[in-house]
C-alpha cells in the first residue's frame, strides 16, 4: 500500500479483523504474512495518517482464505 500527498511521515495501520499471521509495516505499507487460519474476512482494509493527523482508507473488501491442502 502507497500514499501520496499529505505532510510524510505516513504510518499505515490494518482495520478490521484480519487472519492471524498477517501484518503491516506501520512506516511503508507493506503487508506480509502467512494466513494461519482460514476463513471469509470482511469489512478489512488499511489505513495511512500523516504527520497533520490527516487519515484516508483504502474502500473496505473481504479477503478469503483458502485452507492448504
Amino acid at each position: 500500500v502507497s500514499a501520496v500527498g499529505g505532510t510524510p511521515p505516513y504510518v499505515f495501520a490494518l482495520v478490521g479483523t484480519w487472519p492471524t499471521g498477517i501484518s503491516i509495516n506501520s512506516s511503508t505499507g507493506a503487508v506480509s504474512g502467512t494466513p494461519t487460519e482460514d476463513g471469509s474476512f470482511a469489512n478489512l482494509s488499511v489505513k495511512v495518517t500523516d504527520d497533520d493527523s490527516e487519515e484516508d482508507q483504502l474502500p473496505t473488501f473481504t479477503l478469503v482464505v483458502a485452507a492448504a491442502g
